[in-house]
C-alpha cells in the first residue's frame, strides 16, 4: 500500500486511504503497484501472509487451534525453505518498485 500512495499520493487525501487500495489482500495490492507476481508458490504465499496479516491484526492469538503436519499445513506462514526463498523473492520486487520512484 505504502508503494502505491508514493507512486500515487493522490491515494491519500487528508489521512485517508483510498478505498480503492483499502484491503489486506497482498495478492491484490501487489498487482496494483503492478508488481508482476508469477507462480503459483508466490501467490499461494502472499494469500497465506494475507490470512496472517488479518487475523494478527485482530486478535492476540490465533483463533483456530492449526495442527501442522506433512498432509496438511497450508495455514502456516512459513512451511520451507521454498517458503523463505518466496519471500525474499517478493521482498526484492517490492524493494525493488520502491528503488524506481
Amino acid at each position: 500500500m505504502g508503494l502505491l500512495i508514493e507512486n500515487d499520493d493522490t491515494l491519500l487525501n487528508n489521512g485517508k486511504i483510498n478505498e480503492k487500495i483499502k484491503t489486506h489482500d497482498l495478492v491484490v495490492l501487489f498487482r496494483l503497484a503492478n508488481i508482476n507476481v508469477t507462480g503459483i508458490n508466490q501467490i499461494e504465499f502472499l494469500q497465506r501472509l494475507t490470512a496472517n496479516v488479518v487475523w494478527v491484526a485482530k486478535y492476540a492469538i490465533p483463533t483456530k487451534v492449526i495442527k501442522s503436519n506433512s498432509q496438511d499445513n497450508s495455514k502456516l506462514l512459513v512451511r520451507s525453505d521454498d517458503d523463505f526463498e518466496t519471500f525474499v523473492k517478493l521482498f526484492n520486487l517490492v524493494d525493488a518498485g520502491y528503488n524506481k520512484t
